[in-house]
């Protein structure tokens, strides 16, 4: 008689387990290597080489100083200074601007948690146009007011100004205000 090789169930559930748990040692490793992987590559530029390079018009804030332009991982125009305001005490802005949606503008690390609820607010332009502005509050860890940001979109591009040393919230949203009418191109 010929004795029959019989396959024990075992063996399919060992492979079947195995197979499950490379796939998730692979899958790990690539998400572990795709987020180190993601870094802000800045680069110091000009308003002409963001308008020649991103096609973003960004105009000079008024009365700031220490101002800086950048472009941001080859996609994103981004503008720093610091400008005195109402009280004389001196606030830091970052601006940027994208034509992509996806993008990080508001981007002021992970351990800054921003209010689910949003100030609204509607920036009239000088050629009629309303430009709706979503801005958001963060407190530090002594639960003072110390970062705020804004988002809009105008001209087809994505735009942020946050800060992380806040003095007001209206002298924050005053300063948004001021750039989206010096940025807006009429149609």
């Amino acid at each position: 008689m010929e004795a029959k090789q019989v396959k024990k169930p075992t063996d399919k559930k060992f492979v079947m387990i195995a197979g499950i748990i490379i796939l998730i040692v692979i899958a790990t490793v690539t998400a572990i290597v795709l987020s180190r992987g993601k870094h802000t590559n800045s680069r110091s530029s000009s308003v002409q080489e963001i308008e020649e390079k991103l096609n973003i018009n960004i105009k000079e804030p008024e009365e700031a100083e220490s101002i800086s332009y950048d472009i941001e991982n080859n996609t994103i125009a981004k503008v720093s200074y610091t400008k005195t305001i109402s009280n004389g005490e001196t606030m830091h802005f970052v601006m940027r601007s994208s034509s992509s949606v996806e993008e990080d503008l508001a981007n002021l690390g992970p351990s800054v948690d921003f209010v689910d609820q949003p100030i609204f607010m509607t920036t009239a332009c000088d050629d009629g146009s309303e430009i709706e502005v979503e801005a958001y509050v963060a407190l530090d860890d002594k639960g003072d007011m110390k970062y705020m940001k804004a988002l809009w979109m105008d001209n087809d591009k994505y735009y942020s100004m946050v800060t992380d040393d806040l003095i007001t919230r209206e002298d924050f949203l005053q300063e948004v205000n001021r750039v989206i009418i010096s940025n807006h191109i009429p149609f």
